[in-house]
């Protein structure tokens, strides 16, 4: 298990060391990095909007990522809900699990599918674009990702 904390605009406060050992360049400052910006491209855009939405709501955000900047990519079950500091909300703490090599294809294909625009992400769960339609109204459809 792989934590790290995040600041209240989704920066990066600081990881666990066995986090860091992951990184491709050791000595890089991950007080600026962005948490997003450490995801690969396989994940679809859109995951984004649903995240910042999620977490607007107070909801804890579960979602499977591929991160981008360890020496070998990997994809992850991430968990993330707001963290507090004497009573205060301080940001957020992600929690890190590898995602086991049998769910990364079956991963893979719903990322692609929600790319494609054949499914959209609500609170961290992929949705047929059909299921979203007859529960909320098309303004709440996310456009598929343009390349």
């Amino acid at each position: 298990m792989y934590i790290i904390y995040l600041n209240k605009d989704l920066t990066i406060e600081a990881v666990s060391e066995n986090f860091k050992l992951l990184m491709t360049d050791k000595q890089r400052s991950l007080k600026k990095c962005f948490f997003l910006s450490m995801v690969g491209s396989e994940v679809p855009d859109q995951l984004t909007e649903d995240l910042y939405d999620s977490l607007e709501k107070g909801l804890i955000y579960s979602t499977s990522i591929k991160i981008n900047v360890l020496k070998t990519p990997r994809w992850f079950d991430v968990s993330i809900a707001p963290r507090f500091q004497d009573g205060k909300n301080v940001g957020f703490q992600a929690s890190l699990k590898e995602l086991s090599e049998n769910d990364i294809p079956t991963t893979t294909r719903v990322y692609n599918k929600i790319s494609q625009g054949e499914m959209s992400m609500k609170q961290g769960w992929p949705f047929p674009n059909t299921q979203l339609n007859s529960v909320n109204d098309s303004s709440q459809n996310w456009n598929p990702r343009i390349k």
